[in-house]
């Protein structure tokens, strides 16, 4: 339980000046005051302030740890509206109104997730969004519901930031502008992000919405002035949305490192982090101030310990060289006055480093924090300069000033208000938490933790009447619980009798719903309980979905009668790895072992033999979250990306990966830290990096599923893989030996071992098997000259006998050929006993070995070619010269590794080619437009810096973002919003796709650097683009998907290509649309009703006359067949868009309205037209009888003559 801490405020200077008395007393009606963000309140406080009551709230729960750009719910946030103040939780999902006279609380509403941003206080209302996909609308003077709109396109709730939230919350804070307030949902691209409107007239909200751009990851409190509404993207660069024309506005500004998520919008100035833009002329200026306060004349701010004042009215140009020799213009707000760190230290008694800021202006006058010191500035002063200081007890975080009163929030939770009136003894206000006592469930509940392998993970109780169950799993284990129940009563009377014991959001959480309607995320719950001997029939095969894999638990009520239906409904329901055991009154659902279908990744490079690919069968496109942030995303679990550590492995549902001097494992399913081992400074012989930053980090380590092996050179620890505790410590026979790396065999370590040289320098010199459980040596080979590569087969040690300089260390040959030897020899061993199997020379420097176990094949390359031998026989099957050439950015790691994919070679060398593992030669495939056989290819956009790995559906790598290729369609997607590590970071294993913070340390403006699991999602969006050229072959299918963010082919093979072409690489169709102040629109495919192709009618063309799909010269009497797609946007009347539809100049279609048609908007219509003549192109007219003309997508097929 987190013992909230005391607060005090104690004055510790007279007022030393203030100029003018008190105005008639405001609200502060939402964050920082306006929709502009000015902060800047034109009331003026009292001359003297005095502490009249604190109140103790939860203390703010940081989203963003690992990040400080992203802390936008680290402070408590009060607004004031009338005399009373609105303070949300991130902590206990609450939203609590308090009289700002004596600071008790009026009410406490509930969500069912963190509330994160600041409210919205008008007519009589509060409007916030929650991160469980919601936005709200309550009453100010009860709390009581008013209305209650579900943003998040689908009910899908998953793991973010350690609580279970939509998988689309709302991180865009909400902004009031005339009657409309915006607000955004959903923070990953991929999943889909939206701009929401809602009019504050409205008793029954009428939503309008627009799709983000699919860079944008919201992540901030929205500004709006000038007509535009400026969207926070963490830390990237802010997206900007006119709201007269609905179109999104591009921002050209990058300032890495000081953008971040606080915007404030003034006029045509966008006020981001510590910098200023210009909108309309696109310039960033040379002022810096960090997130000022700003009003029409002026902006004020902190920079390097000062206090600065610019003027906004009249700009300066001052001419500037760059770094060419080129003049330029560079655009600067003059300085009106500023004060010194040593002034204001001097004023404050605080040290030079203690945190500063300036928080609000109000009337005249400044407040801001330094250290613990309030103080204001007058800025009406000839000179400006201090008036007024006051101390706090605890860390000030934010003021505000509303109803003739300061309000100052602390970090430790804490509530203060001052005002004129001195207080001889100011209120506390605070409740302290009652304490959980036994109860009569405590035995039963002991059992049932017994029973459970992970007393300290996540657990779903089914029925908030079970609270004596509740009470005991909280004072027995470290689980977070979360409570499904059907009654908003018992939900609400749960919720409040947790919060009064200072435990619901921390250590229980409770929704209204039932296993079957809540959809929860998959994997997650170590432990389930259903009390209910009905409910427990009713919702076994929802409760076994959340269960965990190897060894998730659920205890279900059960007698006599029941016992035969359980089991029944198991063995009808085909319940993956499920096991029922029959107790006297419950029993005990397992979901046993691993997901049908899941692999491991248990070498740095997959497994022993360098193949680069998993087997996992479950992780395919579409992918959608599972789990983001939380304690897997800690930034001091990571090394710097530019230091290239070890890769993860993944075993047993287990992630295990290094940091500074620590050793991490943590659970894959729910992103929890499972235990972590100090390790020491240092760096294996052998390792292979991008070294460019001179820092080499990391031991070479693998995981088997009883034990995790790591050397940290010296010594080989066996670790535990459930405990992290070290079970034997190998040491090599001769003391100066040093071991390389690690491959495991059945019972064996087959391991290089680096020997020192007459100079002290180390070498691959030997192979050697040793013993995994004893530590015993079974046999030793000696290299003639070196063993820097190697691989496993079945029964064969694979390695390279040769000298290669510089081997390991990429960036500093360039990724080149490293120098070798004249001679060098590919050899075989007998992987039991270390006999030579066979030797054959070979002239090229062998960078890269890897084993296709599946055929026997040695696949050994460099970055000028590669070559193929059987593996039994050592005979050469092919060689190949193809000079790799990378794609962008820095592939110097990737030059020489191949992956071994199935019976192929893919070729990631860049370009991205395939070949047949025995033959060498090219794969080829259907070109999906004209059927035509074409070589295999694949591409990728954007700057990379790691290898791409595959599974048996796709390829992961980084490609700007996050991106993979699926590897059905040969397409290639991103996943925006993160980026990857510098070393792949994308792992397909146990039926996740495993994405950790390997990007740490980056100061690029990616949106967000945290760690992360996909699943596979069917209903999910993927956009991609691909390496498919045009040809002058006839297009035998295709679709045009109007408006679309990217191409998406379907399940029978129709490619559809976006129109107009925004995705990246396509194939260019001659596709003509003519029409009448024609507009695209899309929306998201989640709400749109309808099986067919959700995703064409997501989006569409609205104002066309014509579409031309050309196709190329057809066969004589050609025919096809065309099918169009509609889906009403818009919330029209029936008769509102009608029009007719000619198909080759022939009507087919006559006063149609979708929206009759459909019964209602977002509801997907397809009309098909088969036998239709085709000569070289499709053409459609559209005529309006009432409305504009729209269409979703076309899709043309040919047909037999």
């Amino acid at each position: 339980m987190n013992r909230l801490s005391s607060f005090s405020f104690v004055i510790a200077a007279i007022i030393i000046s203030l100029a003018s008395g008190l105005a008639t007393a405001a609200d502060w009606p939402m964050w920082r005051f306006d929709g502009r963000r000015s902060a800047s309140t034109p009331e003026q406080l009292p001359a003297a302030l005095h502490l009249q009551w604190s109140s103790q709230q939860p203390v703010p729960r940081v989203a963003w740890p690992e990040d400080p750009r992203l802390h936008f719910d680290a402070s408590l946030e009060p607004i004031v509206a009338g005399r009373t103040l609105f303070i949300v939780s991130s902590r206990n999902d609450s939203v609590t109104a308090i009289n700002t006279e004596n600071g008790q609380r009026r009410w406490r509403f509930f969500a069912d997730a963190p509330i994160r941003f600041a409210p919205v206080a008008t007519s009589g209302r509060v409007y916030f969004g929650a991160d469980d996909g919601f936005f709200y609308c309550l009453n100010a003077e009860d709390g009581s519901v008013a209305w209650k709109l579900r943003a998040a396109p689908a009910d899908r709730r998953v793991i973010g930031n350690e609580r279970f939230t939509s998988a689309w919350p709302l991180r865009g804070g909400p902004v009031l502008a005339g009657g409309d307030i915006f607000f955004t949902v959903g923070i990953w691209p991929f999943e889909g992000t939206q701009l929401f409107t809602v009019n504050t007239d409205e008793d029954e909200p009428q939503p309008r919405t627009v799709m983000l751009p699919d860079q944008v990851t919201p992540q901030g409190y929205l500004a709006t002035d000038g007509g535009r509404v400026l969207i926070p993207s963490g830390r990237d660069k802010a997206a900007g949305f006119d709201i007269a024309s609905g179109k999104f506005i591009g921002l050209s500004y990058q300032s890495r490192g000081k953008t971040d998520h606080h915007v404030t919008a003034e006029g045509n100035y966008l006020l981001h982090g510590d910098r200023i833009y210009d909108v309309v002329t696109k310039q960033l200026l040379a002022n810096v101030a960090h997130r000022p306060i700003s009003t029409r004349e002026a902006v004020y701010g902190t920079w390097e310990g000062n206090l600065v004042a610019y003027g906004l009215t009249d700009p300066q140009l001052i001419e500037k060289t760059d770094r060419k020799g080129k003049k330029y213009k560079e655009k600067v707000l003059k300085p009106l006055w500023s004060i010194s760190k040593e002034v204001l230290t001097a004023a404050t008694k605080q040290p030079e480093d203690a945190p500063l800021s300036l928080e609000i202006k109000a009337g005249d006058q400044l407040y801001g924090i330094h250290g613990n010191k309030l103080f204001a500035v007058n800025t009406a002063a000839e000179k400006p300069a201090i008036s007024w200081l006051a101390a706090v007890d605890g860390t000030p975080s934010r003021m505000i000033a509303a109803d003739g009163k300061l309000f100052v929030a602390t970090r430790e939770g804490q509530i203060g208000c001052f005002g004129a009136k001195p207080a001889s003894e100011p209120v506390k206000q605070s409740q302290q938490p009652t304490k959980l006592a036994a109860t009569d469930s405590a035995d039963r509940v002991a059992e049932w933790l017994g029973k459970t392998d992970d007393p300290g993970g996540y657990c779903l109780v089914v029925g908030a009447a079970s609270q004596g169950v509740i009470d005991e799993i909280v004072r027995q284990s470290e689980m977070h619980v979360l409570v499904l129940d059907p009654s908003e009563s018992r939900i609400d009377a749960l919720r409040r009798h947790y919060d009064a014991m200072g435990l619901y959001g921390t250590r229980v959480s409770a929704i209204v719903g039932t296993p079957q309607t809540a959809n929860l995320a998959p994997y997650v719950m170590s432990l389930a309980v259903c009390e209910s001997i009905e409910d427990s029939t009713k919702h076994v095969s929802s409760i076994h979905r959340c269960l965990r894999p190897y060894g998730g638990r659920a205890i279900l009520g059960c007698d006599g009668d029941t016992a035969g239906k359980l089991q029944d409904h198991i063995k009808q329901s085909q319940l993956a790895q499920a096991e029922l055991e029959i107790e006297e009154s419950f029993a005990i659902l397992t979901r046993a072992g691993a997901l049908p279908g899941a692999a491991d990744w248990t070498h740095e490079y997959g497994d022993s033999a360098n193949s680069l690919m998993s087997q996992d069968q479950l992780v395919k496109a579409p992918l959608g979250v599972l789990w983001f942030g939380g304690p897997a995303a800690a930034s001091e679990l990571f090394f710097n990306r530019h230091f290239w550590p070890p890769s993860l492995t993944v075993n047993l549902g287990r992630m295990f990966f290094q940091g500074p001097e620590v050793f991490v494992a943590a659970d894959i399913y729910t992103g929890r830290i499972l235990w972590k081992k100090k390790l020491p400074k240092g760096i294996s012989p052998g390792r292979r990096g991008n070294f460019f930053e001179k820092v080499q980090v990391g031991f070479h380590f693998l995981a088997a599923d009883d034990a995790v092996y790591l050397s940290d050179a010296n010594t080989c620890e066996k670790i535990n893989p459930a405990t992290g505790e070290t079970q034997e410590a190998f040491r090599l026979k001769r003391p100066d030996a040093r071991w390389g790396t690690m491959r495991i065999w059945e019972d064996r370590l087959i391991c290089t071992i680096f020997l020192p040289d007459d100079k002290g320098d180390y070498h691959p010199e030997e192979i050697v098997s040793i013993d995994r459980n004893t530590g015993e040596q079974v046999w030793r080979h000696e290299a003639e000259y070196t063993a820097p590569v190697a691989a496993l087969g079945r029964d064969e040690v694979f390695f390279y006998d040769g000298i290669l300089e510089g081997l390991y260390d990429a960036w500093k040959r360039k990724g080149l050929v490293p120098k070798s030897g004249e001679t060098g020899y590919l050899k075989a061993l007998d992987i039991r006993t270390g006999k030579q199997i066979w030797q054959s020379g070979t002239s090229r420097a062998v960078t890269w070995l890897g084993v296709s176990s599946r055929d026997g094949v040695l696949v050994a390359s460099n970055k000028k070619g590669m070559e193929a031998w059987d593996g039994k026989s050592g005979q050469p099957l092919w060689e190949k010269e193809a000079d790799g050439k990378g794609f962008l950015g820095h592939p110097e790691e990737l030059w020489d590794k191949v992956i071994l994919w199935k019976d192929r070679i893919i070729d990631q060398r860049g370009p991205g080619a395939s070949y047949d593992v025995k033959t060498g030669k090219p794969v080829m495939q259907d070109h999906p437009l004209t059927g035509q056989p074409t070589e295999w290819e694949f591409t990728k956009t954007g700057h990379h810096c790691n290898y791409a790995i595959a599974s048996p559906h796709m390829l992961t790598f980084r490609a700007d973002t996050a991106g993979f290729l699926d590897l059905e369609s040969g397409t290639t997607g991103r996943l925006n919003g993160f980026r990857s590590g510098c070393r792949n970071s994308l792992i397909p294993a146990g039926g996740v796709l495993n994405a950790p913070n390997f990007a740490h340390g980056c100061v690029c403006s990616y949106s967000l650097f945290t760690s992360l699991a996909l699943v596979h999602t069917p209903d999910a969006d993927v956009w991609t683009y691909n390496a498919y050229e045009a040809s002058g072959d006839t297009i035998q299918r295709v679709g045009v998907n109007l408006g679309a963010p990217g191409d998406r082919q379907d399940k029978s093979g129709t490619l559809w290509l976006d129109y107009p072409s925004v995705g990246g690489p396509s194939p260019k169709v001659n596709i003509s649309i003519a029409g009448d102040n024609v507009q695209y629109f899309r929306g998201h495919s989640l709400a749109i009703e309808g099986e067919e192709l959700p995703w064409v009618a997501a989006s569409g063309c609205e104002g066309l006359t014509s579409i031309k799909v050309r196709t190329g010269k057809a066969e004589p009497n050609q025919k096809c067949r065309v099918k169009l797609y509609f889906a009403e946007p818009a919330d029209v009347s029936e008769g509102d868009r009608v029009f007719d539809v000619a198909l080759q100049g022939e009507s087919v279609l006559k006063e149609f309205d979708v929206r009759k048609t459909a019964s209602g908007r977002n509801r997907v219509v397809v009309r098909s037209f088969d036998g239709v003549a085709i000569n070289d192109a499709i053409d459609v007219t559209f005529t309006p009888r009432s409305g504009r003309p729209m269409l979703s997508g076309i899709e043309v097929v040919m047909t037999e003559n």
